[in-house]
This record gives C-alpha cells, structure tokens and sequence, in this order.
C-alpha cells in the first residue's frame, strides 16, 4: 500500500508540474497521502487533476467520470460503456 501511496504522488506531482499548476508537489504529497486511506487517495487525485484542468484549460471538453462499485464487478463501467453520455 505504501508503494502505490508513493507512486500515486509521484505520478500527481510530475503531472501537475508539467502542467505548470501551482502547488504541484503539496498536491502531490497530499495526493500521496491520502492514498493510504483507500477512498480518500484517488479523491484527492481528481482533485488535483480537475485543479490542473482550470489552470491549464484544454482545447476541447473534459468530462470527468467517477464510478462506483468497481470492487463488485466493474458496475458503474459497465453502466456507462452501456449508455454513454458522449460519444
């Protein structure tokens, strides 16, 4: 769990940087963090990604989708590869 914990603010700090989005590596470490705490973790990842995403406005529409009930069988994917709202 720590090694995904790192990874995972690893990963949000480089990303965020490239971006040039202040406070990428507090964002990173808080990302990194909360990571242990199983639900907690990719939260603040959307978090900082949907930050970098207002700073850094892109070219086309962002949608960003938050499924549920992964654990139990992919639910929520299916639900939406089912009847997407865009294409």
């Amino acid at each position: 769990m720590v090694n995904i914990a790192l990874w995972r603010g690893t990963i949000v700090f480089l990303g965020l940087s490239v971006l040039h989005v202040q406070f990428s590596l507090t964002l990173g470490v808080l990302a990194g963090l909360l990571e242990i705490i199983p639900f907690v973790g990719p939260v603040a990842a959307l978090l900082a990604i949907a930050q970098a995403a207002v700073h850094a406005p892109a070219k086309r529409s962002l949608m960003f989708l938050w499924v549920c009930a992964e654990e139990q069988g992919l639910i929520g994917s299916a639900a939406y590869a089912a009847a997407p709202l865009a294409p």
